[in-house]
């Protein structure tokens, strides 16, 4: 337990009053055993015994405050003491004296005792949140269909009776190219772009005059294409499909699909104002075979390709 005070300073005081009145009156005088700090212990006094909180009471002591820093000698002093109590170690503790001077026991230690250490308080930290995770980049806007309507074709034949390309076939052509442009994120190409041409209808009457029962006879571009019957080549080159069963949205999915023919007529990589794009077209339909029969009407033939208008 730490240390205590008297609890009644004045009745302390009352009776140094009484202690020196006694000394005037019968002039006694008490030899003293030490004296440190002012205060002298006195060898004989007068106790009035209260009790000490003590586990034996063997350590009573009596102190007496002096009437002066270094004083030598008092008078008997009854000293009424509160009940004190003491530490686990056993020592008694109090404290005395005019001055506010304090005076403890050691305990078996040693140690002074000095009272309760103040509990240290702490704060948690808490740990600094993680890194918000980088946002995802944002998805492309692409580009929305678009209206219109192709320019038209001539539906004409030629000398041998090969019908050409008709508006129905532009018109399939463009709008499954606009389509496949949109789903895959590229700018549709403006409808009135889309344009026949004269230039490719005679390659693919070229093509489809030769009188070879191999279809693919005179098949090719410019510098390979030979026909059977010797005839010079003539026309415009450009992308080729055909065969049985197929239709504008036919060789527009089938240009797609070729990776070769995909870059040539789709252009993905092209960055520039597609209006001014134009897409040239041409489709035949049949062929001649000698001896017959002709191919029909539903084997086709058609090339396109990409330029600047």
């Amino acid at each position: 337990m730490g240390v205590q005070t008297l609890k009644n300073p004045v009745f302390v005081a009352t009776a140094i009053v009484a202690a020196a009145i006694i000394i005037q009156v019968t002039g006694s005088s008490v030899a003293p055993i030490a004296s440190t700090g002012g205060v002298t212990i006195a060898s004989s006094v007068a106790r009035s015994e209260s009790a000490i909180d003590s586990p034996n009471n063997s350590a009573d002591k009596t102190v007496a405050a002096a009437p002066g820093k270094g004083a030598t000698s008092v008078g008997t002093v009854t000293l009424a003491r509160s009940s004190i109590s003491t530490g686990s170690h056993g020592s008694t503790r109090q404290t005395a004296g005019s001055n506010g001077n304090k005076s403890s026991g050691s305990n078996s230690s040693g140690a002074s005792a000095t009272g309760a250490a103040a509990p240290v308080q702490t704060t948690a930290v808490a740990p600094p949140a993680p890194p918000a995770p980088a946002p995802a980049p944002a998805a492309p806007v692409c580009p929305s269909a678009i209206g219109g309507s192709t320019p038209g074709a001539p539906g004409a034949s030629d000398a041998s009776g090969i019908p050409g390309t008709t508006s129905a076939d532009l018109a399939s052509f463009a709008a499954e190219y606009n389509a496949i442009r949109v789903a895959n994120c590229l700018a549709p190409i403006p409808f009135a772009n889309i344009r026949y041409s004269s230039c490719l209808q005679e390659r693919m009457w070229w093509m489809a005059d030769d009188p070879s029962t191999n279809s693919a006879s005179a098949w090719g571009h410019t510098g390979t294409a030979v026909r059977s019957d010797g005839v010079p080549i003539v026309g415009c080159d450009g992308d080729l499909a055909g065969g049985s069963g197929y239709s504008g949205a036919t060789v527009a999915s089938a240009f797609w699909n070729s990776p070769d023919h995909r870059a040539s007529l789709y252009q993905p990589h092209f960055t520039g104002n597609v209006a001014g794009v134009c897409i040239a077209y041409a489709m035949s339909h049949g062929g001649v075979n000698v001896p017959g029969p002709n191919e029909p009407y539903s084997f086709t033939r058609a090339a396109a390709y990409w330029y600047s208008c």
